[in-house]
């Protein structure tokens, strides 16, 4: 089953804003999208959901772009090492995929010298520890989102923060932008469901970045559950990204 969930006063992300990419395991991220979720592995035979859903101990191979964005390929996040497939799970009904440390996949196309200084990054998924399930990096430059219970940590670059006593980890954003309400100075604001908000002042937006990847930051690794995560570009508003957070608490 394709699921779409949508409000009449919100639309899904892809929708919103045209994002620089917009991954799922579970759901349509755009409304006339009608192509694959992902692909994965069982044994050696490779199929893609949800043409066909996973029936037995199944690995992830790629998970496919669902947006439409002028100039831009889609750009899946892929892993073609065996070792480092995570595993796909059912939970309910519905699939996710469960990383151990050492696994992760990258997004392909080189979408990372599109990343700048204004994003909303809103991801799905959750860990025991706070560890890095998306991230944007270069050499020296940084993007991470890190949900973990009872902590969640974001950063971007030597600006990083946390929300503690965090009760729920699956919902997170992180928004990098002028605030209006901080008399439109230049914040970090990251947003977990159930926790509330941490914000810090931001003045390091050095952005030589190389690398988006979905289970890693450079060397440190991710172990747990990963289900969507979508990057807008400063095209999306705070506002907007408000609008993308409220979708998401309804979709999950």
């Amino acid at each position: 089953m394709i699921y779409s969930i949508t409000s009449p006063k919100l639309k899904l992300p892809a929708d919103a804003q045209h994002p620089l990419f917009a991954l799922s395991m579970q759901r349509k991220l755009r409304n006339l999208y009608d192509g694959e979720f992902f692909k994965y592995r069982e044994g050696s035979q490779e199929y893609t959901y949800p043409d066909r859903s996973p029936s037995g101990e199944a690995y992830l191979v790629e998970i496919y772009d669902q947006k439409e964005k002028y100039g831009h390929d889609k750009y899946n996040a892929i892993q073609y090492t065996q070792s480092r497939q995570p595993r796909v799970l059912n939970e309910g009904g519905k699939f996710y995929a469960s990383f151990e440390l050492g696994q992760y996949l990258e997004l392909q196309g080189n979408p990372a010298i599109h990343v700048g200084k204004d994003f909303t990054l809103t991801v799905i998924g959750d860990s025991d520890l706070p560890r890095p399930m998306i991230s944007i990096f270069g050499d020296d430059d940084f993007i991470s989102v890190e949900p973990g219970s009872p902590t969640n940590r974001f950063s971007f670059n030597t600006v990083s923060g946390s929300i503690s006593k965090n009760s729920n980890n699956r919902i997170n954003q992180l928004f990098s932008g002028i605030d209006p309400t901080q008399n439109n100075r230049r914040v970090i604001t990251m947003k977990s469901d159930g926790a509330g908000r941490g914000q810090n002042l931001s003045n390091n937006t050095s952005t030589n970045f190389t690398t988006i990847a979905v289970g890693k930051s450079k060397t440190r690794m991710f172990a747990g559950k990963f289900i969507e995560a979508t990057l807008h570009l400063g095209d999306l508003t705070s506002i907007g990204s408000d609008k993308v957070w409220e979708e998401a608490k309804i979709a999950y």
